[in-house]
């Protein structure tokens, strides 16, 4: 997997990776949490993953 900056375009590193849960409806999936940065601007950003759903969500702060 790999995530390129919305700004500078380069690769994203992962400072860290935490687990959680994602529920929908009546149901509770397991939930990846990455904390990544760009090492040539330094902006972070949070991507979450549930695989159980084939699901991604890239959160990045202005």
């Amino acid at each position: 997997m790999e995530t390129c900056c919305p700004v500078c375009g380069s690769k994203m590193e992962i400072l860290r990776e935490e687990r959680g849960k994602f529920r929908r409806r009546y149901s509770e999936f397991d939930m990846r949490i990455l904390i990544l940065r760009c090492p040539k601007c330094g902006k972070e950003g949070v991507l979450r993953i549930v695989p159980d759903l084939n699901m991604e969500n890239f959160e990045y702060p202005v």
